[in-house]
């Protein structure tokens, strides 16, 4: 009797081991993590891009990301303001205001640059170094697909199928001669995507905050 007894007990330790490891590589497991999208990358200082929609307001910059808009000071050595806007010339941007079409140039990349547009939250003129980044405007005709990216990895090159699988339909499309735009209104951001009718990619971006 007792023989029997630790019979059965052993059998019933054995079979939920083996229901155990069983469970661990179940293939419902594992396919609900190849489908987990919501981290995308992960930057140089741990950040993580923890939404892959553009309502994060969400920028990889260089490889690190921020939340637009954010400091200058922040990418201040990564991109650097052309010489006009540099304090030796005392270029200052209006109190509670914005200046666009401000060139910073890619360091380490000779010709490379993207234009941004800058923010001054202060109730006096300050400095450009002094200013928050509230828009940005990339072209692959002035930088690579490196400089700047977006959640889900959309960047320079990205096809128009890839940007509306990660965001969905545009809210509203412009048709030109040659080329067409997507744009995204995502509450005080708006974000166009620029493309030729014959391919390539989006060749150029624009985010742009609206805020105060």
């Amino acid at each position: 009797m007792k023989k029997s007894f630790v019979k059965t007990v052993c059998g019933i330790v054995l079979a939920g081991c083996m229901l155990a490891s069983t469970g661990c590589s179940m293939p419902g497991a594992s396919a609900k993590d190849s489908n987990d999208t919501g981290v995308v990358v992960e930057a140089s200082d741990g950040e993580l891009f923890s939404d892959t929609t553009l309502d994060a307001k969400q920028v990889m910059v260089m490889g690190k990301i921020y939340e637009i808009p954010f400091n200058y000071s922040k990418v201040s050595k990564q991109l650097t303001l052309r010489e006009e806007m540099t304090e030796k010339f005392n270029v200052k941007v209006p109190a509670r205001g914005f200046m666009s079409n401000v060139f910073l140039d890619v360091a380490g990349s000779e010709g490379s640059y993207i234009t941004v547009k800058l923010q001054n939250t202060y109730t006096t003129d300050e400095l450009p170094k002094l200013c928050n980044i509230a828009g940005i405007k990339l072209s692959a005709d002035h930088c690579d697909n490196t400089v700047v990216s977006l959640p889900s990895g959309i960047t320079l090159g990205s096809s128009a199928y890839q940007v509306t699988g990660c965001y969905g339909d545009p809210d509203k499309t412009i048709d030109e001669k040659g080329s067409f735009q997507y744009v995204y209104e995502k509450g005080d951001v708006t974000y166009t995507f620029y493309f030729l009718a014959d391919g390539d990619g989006v060749q150029a971006i624009d985010i742009d905050y609206t805020g105060k």
